[in-house]
């Protein structure tokens, strides 16, 4: 015979408690009247609402053996329903346990509760017990969060902190593969919510990389987490994109207010905001290439830079070449193997001064390191100027600069030697640390100085000449001088291409094994001792070795024809050979269309 009794169930605090705290004060779950019953076993099913998932065997059958000897303490909470079956709100594992026990018949509590108080009880009740896993825990949370749209309301219906909740709503970020990781107590709490602060790419990586073989490794651990993570996760005071753009990647916003930005958990977990740190990997590269990308869009429309410079390799220009495929057409260049034009630093007094006393010696250090920085800026200004520079567009990770630099390869650098700065040699020689390899540097410097001075000074007597002489060039001259003739010698052997160089160099200078074109002075004296026949030589060879002479519509062509005609070449032989050949084609050509023709006629009639 069943026994009934009416009881009271309780659900959680008081609210007018939660008022005392200043929280939410919507009612949580009151006090419930209950039957007591003895029901069949049978006619009970589990909740489809309980979060909990997890019943280890073994903690089963141990509880299913106390249940068979004692009986069932405690009773189940469970909720009727229509169709005269029960579903245990309650008290699961303990309805599996008495299963496994063999029980006909256990003791329950029937109350009448709605869905959401069902939720909160099973969640009142499990957070009560030590073995409630937190991803357990994570899923009523979940549940809860579809009713109550606030952490406070939330915490105030648990009994629990804020942190507590939202560091069990972070654990619903984890990926699927992770969360099994974590149910099966292969890392710790705070290592799930580390990694699942991660996108959702990114924790695949992760447990691709360290977790994948977690199933069929006994000695299974999870590595250090602090170090593993750092690989996925990005310093946004370091970005090479402005954190605070909204309008970047507009359907992501800013960095500053973003969830994985850690400074954005500062009201919850201080501890974990003293760095804006991203954990969106995917994202921050994101913004990278489309910030890298307006950057060099802008850079190419406003420097226009006319090659590519790398260092090392130039695997970062396939980036560059996917946002402009012009830049593909560009020629590249290795940093380390040209040199750079850099404009030089004034140099800084206080480099040149003592701190306590101001001397002669430095007053006349500082002007001359003056002196030095106006002759170095001079020589930086007709360097620019000079027509040996390009601009090229430096390419470094995620940062460029357009540079200056001669594409001419340079010697190897393995033997250049530093030389020291002015600066340094007078503060050792202040210190008394001056040594002697650093005093001869010095004077090695001072030498090597000066020889580029006497150089600039040429340079720039050059430079005068060169504008003066193209200032007197505004009035017609009497007839060219005997140096403006070996100038047109010149510059027919410049137009001259490799292979037509070497022809004329044999064929002219064959009888002086030692001459040495690449010598100015020499070259000129040979040039000017042409004979008449020699130069009609280079004049010929230079019109011949263009490829477009042997075009007859270009001014290269018709030039070279007429040339030919006045050195004797027999030029009615060539065209009367050209002709007979020429007859014999069109001949043909007759008696092919005058077929066609008949063929023609016989079609129409």
């Amino acid at each position: 015979m069943q026994t009934t009794k009416k009881i009271l169930y309780k659900g959680a605090k008081n609210p007018k408690q939660a008022n005392q705290s200043g929280t939410n004060s919507k009612e949580s779950p009151s006090l419930k009247t209950g039957e007591f019953k003895n029901i069949p076993i049978d006619d009970l099913d589990t909740s489809p609402l309980n979060y909990r998932i997890s019943f280890p065997k073994k903690e089963l059958d141990e509880l299913a053996a106390d249940i068979a000897q004692h009986g069932i303490i405690s009773n189940l909470v469970v909720r009727r329903f229509d169709s005269g079956r029960y579903e245990v709100v309650a008290g699961e594992r303990r309805y599996r346990a008495a299963k496994i026990a063999g029980l006909k018949e256990v003791p329950v509590n029937i109350v009448s509760l709605s869905d959401q108080e069902v939720v909160e009880i099973q969640l009142s009740e499990n957070l009560q017990r030590s073995d409630t896993h937190p991803m357990e825990e994570a899923f009523a949370i979940e549940r809860l969060r579809k009713v109550y749209s606030t952490l406070d309301e939330i915490s105030f219906r648990m009994g629990k902190s804020r942190a507590f909740v939202h560091s069990r709503l972070k654990l619903l970020s984890l990926i699927e593969s992770m969360r099994s990781v974590f149910m099966a107590d292969k890392c710790t709490m705070q290592q799930a919510i580390d990694i699942a602060s991660l996108s959702a790419v990114s924790q695949n990586d992760f447990y691709e990389e360290y977790c994948s073989n977690w199933q069929i490794d006994a000695d299974f651990e999870m590595p250090d987490t602090t170090r593993a993570l750092n690989q996925f996760r990005y310093d946004l005071t370091e970005a090479p994109f402005d954190i605070k753009d909204k309008k970047l990647v507009p359907e992501m916003g800013a960095c500053t207010s973003c969830s994985f930005n850690s400074a954005t958990l500062k009201t919850l977990f201080p501890d974990q905001s003293n760095d804006a740190v991203c954990s969106n990997k995917e994202c921050y590269k994101n913004k990278c290439n489309i910030s890298f990308g307006a950057k060099i869009l802008r850079i190419f429309k406003e420097d226009e830079p006319d090659a590519l410079l790398f260092y090392g390799s130039p695997d970062r220009f396939g980036d560059l070449i996917h946002l402009m495929p012009e830049a593909a057409t560009l020629p590249q260049y290795n940093y380390y193997k040209v040199d750079t034009l850099n404009k030089p630093g004034v140099p800084a007094r206080e480099d040149y001064m003592d701190e306590d006393e101001v001397s002669g010696d430095d007053e006349e250090s500082f002007k001359e390191a003056l002196e030095e920085y106006e002759n170095d800026l001079q020589e930086y200004e007709q360097e620019m100027n000079s027509g040996k520079y390009r601009r090229g567009l430096l390419i470094a990770e995620d940062k460029f600069s357009v540079v200056l630099f001669n594409p001419e390869e340079r010697p190897s650098v393995s033997g250049r030697i530093e030389l020291p700065k002015a600066a340094q040699v007078q503060s050792a020689i202040k210190s008394g640390t001056a040594t002697v390899e650093l005093l001869q540097g010095e004077i090695d410097r001072i030498q090597a100085r000066e020889e580029r001075s006497l150089e600039l000074d040429r340079e720039k007597v050059q430079s005068l000449v060169q504008q003066n002489f193209l200032e007197r060039l505004s009035g017609l001259t009497s007839k060219p001088s005997p140096a403006d003739c070996v100038a047109v010698r010149l510059i027919l052997f410049q137009s001259l291409d490799y292979s037509a160089r070497n022809t004329v160099l044999q064929t002219l200078f064959m009888e002086n094994e030692t001459f040495d074109y690449h010598d100015t002075r020499e070259l000129y004296k040979q040039l000017e001792n042409l004979s008449e026949g020699q130069f009609a030589y280079l004049i010929r060879m230079a019109v011949v070795s263009k490829p477009d002479s042997k075009n007859p519509k270009s001014e290269t062509g018709y030039f070279l024809y007429q040339m030919a005609a006045q050195a004797g070449l027999e030029l009615e032989d060539i065209e009367n050979g050209q002709k007979q050949k020429s007859d014999k084609r069109q001949l043909n050509q007759l008696e092919k269309i005058s077929r066609l023709k008949i063929q023609i006629d016989k079609i129409k009639s």
